[in-house]
Protein backbone atom coordinates (compact mmCIF):
# COMPACT_ATOMS: atom_id res chain seq x y z
CA UNK A 1 0.00 0.00 0.00
CA UNK A 2 1.37 3.37 -1.11
CA UNK A 3 1.14 5.99 1.68
CA UNK A 4 2.37 8.84 -0.50
CA UNK A 5 -1.08 10.19 -1.51
CA UNK A 6 -2.26 10.02 2.10
CA UNK A 7 0.87 11.80 3.36
CA UNK A 8 0.54 14.45 0.67
CA UNK A 9 -3.10 15.02 1.67
CA UNK A 10 -2.20 15.28 5.34
CA UNK A 11 0.69 17.64 4.58
CA UNK A 12 -1.55 19.80 2.35
CA UNK A 13 -4.21 20.03 5.04
CA UNK A 14 -1.65 20.85 7.74
CA UNK A 15 0.15 23.38 5.58
CA UNK A 16 -3.09 25.11 4.56
CA UNK A 17 -4.08 25.28 8.22
CA UNK A 18 -0.75 26.88 9.13
CA UNK A 19 -0.97 29.36 6.25
CA UNK A 20 -4.57 30.19 7.18
CA UNK A 21 -3.58 30.75 10.81
CA UNK A 22 -0.69 33.02 9.78
CA UNK A 23 -2.87 35.09 7.45
CA UNK A 24 -5.57 35.42 10.11
CA UNK A 25 -2.98 36.40 12.71
CA UNK A 26 -1.45 39.03 10.43
CA UNK A 27 -4.86 40.51 9.53
CA UNK A 28 -5.95 40.64 13.16
CA UNK A 29 -2.65 42.20 14.19
CA UNK A 30 -3.01 44.92 11.55
CA UNK A 31 -6.63 45.50 12.53
CA UNK A 32 -5.60 45.87 16.19
CA UNK A 33 -2.85 48.31 15.18
CA UNK A 34 -5.34 50.37 13.18
CA UNK A 35 -7.78 50.46 16.08
CA UNK A 36 -4.95 51.48 18.42
CA UNK A 37 -3.85 54.32 16.13
CA UNK A 38 -7.43 55.55 15.70
CA UNK A 39 -7.78 55.64 19.48
CA UNK A 40 -4.56 57.63 19.76
CA UNK A 41 -5.85 60.08 17.13
CA UNK A 42 -9.08 60.46 19.10
CA UNK A 43 -7.10 61.11 22.29
CA UNK A 44 -5.02 63.69 20.45
CA UNK A 45 -8.12 65.44 19.13
CA UNK A 46 -9.81 65.55 22.54
CA UNK A 47 -6.68 66.80 24.29
CA UNK A 48 -6.06 69.47 21.67
CA UNK A 49 -9.70 70.54 21.77
CA UNK A 50 -9.51 70.93 25.55
CA UNK A 51 -6.28 72.90 25.34
CA UNK A 52 -7.37 75.14 22.46
CA UNK A 53 -10.70 75.87 24.16
CA UNK A 54 -8.95 76.91 27.35
CA UNK A 55 -6.47 79.04 25.40
CA UNK A 56 -9.39 80.66 23.58
CA UNK A 57 -10.98 81.54 26.92
CA UNK A 58 -7.65 82.92 28.11
CA UNK A 59 -7.43 85.21 25.08
CA UNK A 60 -11.11 86.14 25.37
CA UNK A 61 -10.54 87.43 28.90
CA UNK A 62 -7.55 89.40 27.68
CA UNK A 63 -9.68 90.82 24.90
CA UNK A 64 -12.11 92.14 27.52
CA UNK A 65 -9.16 93.80 29.23
CA UNK A 66 -7.85 95.28 25.98
CA UNK A 67 -11.32 96.63 25.18
CA UNK A 68 -11.39 98.36 28.55
CA UNK A 69 -14.42 96.35 29.73
CA UNK A 70 -12.50 95.09 32.78
CA UNK A 71 -9.49 96.46 34.59
CA UNK A 72 -6.31 94.53 35.36
CA UNK A 73 -7.48 93.58 38.86
CA UNK A 74 -10.73 92.11 37.51
CA UNK A 75 -8.78 90.38 34.78
CA UNK A 76 -6.35 88.81 37.26
CA UNK A 77 -9.23 87.70 39.51
CA UNK A 78 -10.79 85.97 36.52
CA UNK A 79 -7.48 84.35 35.60
CA UNK A 80 -7.10 82.96 39.12
CA UNK A 81 -10.64 81.60 39.00
CA UNK A 82 -10.08 80.07 35.57
CA UNK A 83 -6.76 78.58 36.68
CA UNK A 84 -8.50 76.69 39.46
CA UNK A 85 -11.14 75.39 37.05
CA UNK A 86 -8.73 74.46 34.24
CA UNK A 87 -6.43 71.98 35.96
CA UNK A 88 -6.59 69.53 33.04
CA UNK A 89 -5.28 72.03 30.52
CA UNK A 90 -1.62 71.58 31.39
CA UNK A 91 -2.07 67.82 31.10
CA UNK A 92 -3.88 68.30 27.80
CA UNK A 93 -0.97 70.24 26.33
CA UNK A 94 1.51 67.57 27.46
CA UNK A 95 -0.75 64.92 25.96
CA UNK A 96 -0.92 66.81 22.64
CA UNK A 97 2.86 67.12 22.46
CA UNK A 98 3.38 63.49 23.47
CA UNK A 99 0.86 62.00 21.04
CA UNK A 100 2.02 64.18 18.18
CA UNK A 101 5.67 63.42 18.80
CA UNK A 102 5.30 59.66 19.24
CA UNK A 103 2.38 58.62 17.05
CA UNK A 104 1.76 61.45 14.59
CA UNK A 105 5.05 63.20 13.75
CA UNK A 106 3.60 64.17 10.35
CA UNK A 107 1.35 66.63 12.23
CA UNK A 108 4.26 68.34 13.97
CA UNK A 109 4.46 71.23 11.48
CA UNK A 110 0.77 72.05 11.97
CA UNK A 111 1.23 72.02 15.74
CA UNK A 112 4.34 74.21 15.49
CA UNK A 113 2.37 76.69 13.39
CA UNK A 114 -0.37 76.80 16.03
CA UNK A 115 2.25 77.39 18.74
CA UNK A 116 3.90 80.14 16.67
CA UNK A 117 0.62 82.03 16.41
CA UNK A 118 0.01 81.48 20.13
CA UNK A 119 3.47 82.88 20.89
CA UNK A 120 2.80 85.92 18.70
CA UNK A 121 -0.38 86.62 20.65
CA UNK A 122 1.39 86.16 23.98
CA UNK A 123 4.13 88.57 22.88
CA UNK A 124 1.49 91.14 21.96
CA UNK A 125 -0.09 90.76 25.40
CA UNK A 126 3.33 91.07 27.06
CA UNK A 127 3.81 94.40 25.28
CA UNK A 128 0.41 95.52 26.53
CA UNK A 129 1.31 94.57 30.09
CA UNK A 130 4.58 96.51 29.84
CA UNK A 131 2.73 99.54 28.50
CA UNK A 132 0.19 99.22 31.31
CA UNK A 133 2.93 99.08 33.93
CA UNK A 134 4.60 102.11 32.35
CA UNK A 135 1.22 103.87 32.36
CA UNK A 136 1.57 104.62 28.65
CA UNK A 137 -1.74 103.32 27.34
CA UNK A 138 -3.67 106.11 25.70
CA UNK A 139 -6.28 104.56 23.40
CA UNK A 140 -7.12 100.93 24.15
CA UNK A 141 -9.31 100.41 21.08
CA UNK A 142 -6.96 101.48 18.30
CA UNK A 143 -3.75 100.71 20.15
CA UNK A 144 -4.60 97.31 21.57
CA UNK A 145 -8.00 95.70 21.05
CA UNK A 146 -8.27 96.20 17.28
CA UNK A 147 -4.76 94.89 16.50
CA UNK A 148 -5.32 91.98 18.89
CA UNK A 149 -8.69 91.06 17.37
CA UNK A 150 -7.10 91.11 13.90
CA UNK A 151 -4.55 88.51 15.06
CA UNK A 152 -7.05 86.09 16.61
CA UNK A 153 -8.37 84.60 13.34
CA UNK A 154 -4.87 83.29 12.61
CA UNK A 155 -5.01 81.24 15.81
CA UNK A 156 -8.47 79.93 14.92
CA UNK A 157 -7.24 79.01 11.43
CA UNK A 158 -4.17 77.20 12.79
CA UNK A 159 -6.41 75.35 15.26
CA UNK A 160 -8.73 74.27 12.47
CA UNK A 161 -5.85 73.06 10.29
CA UNK A 162 -4.44 70.97 13.13
CA UNK A 163 -7.84 69.45 13.97
CA UNK A 164 -8.49 68.59 10.33
CA UNK A 165 -5.06 66.99 10.12
CA UNK A 166 -5.85 64.81 13.13
CA UNK A 167 -9.12 63.74 11.54
CA UNK A 168 -7.32 62.93 8.28
CA UNK A 169 -4.84 60.74 10.18
CA UNK A 170 -7.66 58.92 11.96
CA UNK A 171 -9.44 58.41 8.65
CA UNK A 172 -6.39 56.66 7.22
CA UNK A 173 -6.70 53.96 9.83
CA UNK A 174 -10.45 53.65 9.50
CA UNK A 175 -10.20 53.31 5.73
CA UNK A 176 -7.24 50.93 5.94
CA UNK A 177 -9.19 48.57 8.19
CA UNK A 178 -12.26 48.65 5.91
CA UNK A 179 -10.17 48.12 2.78
CA UNK A 180 -8.35 45.11 4.25
CA UNK A 181 -11.62 43.63 5.51
CA UNK A 182 -13.12 43.80 2.03
CA UNK A 183 -10.17 42.22 0.26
Amino acid sequence: MDLTPILISIATIALSGVVSALVTYKLNLRKDQDIFMRQKAEELYRSFDLYSHDLGMYFFHYFLLLKGLVDYNQHLDEEIKRGKEAKNTKNALSEVELLTGIYFPALDEHLKNYFAVRTELHNFLRLHKEAYKADSITDTKTEWSDPFSKRLPRLEAAEEVFKKSIVAEAQKYRLATKTRALS
